[in-house]
């Protein structure tokens, strides 16, 4: 999974990211005066391990059936050209934009 689709996912159920002070101070930057962008850089999110991934999945099909999360998966893989997990990653932010999934459940996991 990028980085970037891990932020938006992180951010989305309120992770905050960890982040790598002793590698900016061994860089020179100055925490004080870095840019959002320059942060981003120092920030480590939560791995979506394929553990968590199986979790989520286990979480969705409480709610919903597998024929939809397969349906889900065949259209974010085959039409929007995703790989699985950036795949499983957008049918969770969906879920949670419709209410579908509490982002506490999600933050559970991915924290874990």
């Amino acid at each position: 999974m990028t980085k970037e689709l891990s932020k938006e996912l992180c951010e989305l159920c309120g992770i905050e990211p960890k982040i790598r002070y002793h590698v900016m101070e061994a860089a020179g930057v100055k925490p004080e005066i870095i840019t959002d962008y320059e942060l981003n850089e120092y920030c480590i999110y939560p791995a979506f391990t394929p553990a968590k991934q199986l979790e989520l999945i286990k979480l969705l099909a409480e709610r919903m059936s597998y024929g939809y999360i397969g349906g889900q998966i065949d259209y974010f893989t085959g039409t929007e050209a995703l790989v699985f997990d950036e795949a499983i990653a957008q049918i969770i932010s969906n879920a949670i934009s419709s209410k579908i999934l509490d982002k506490s459940e999600v933050r559970r996991i991915l924290s874990e």
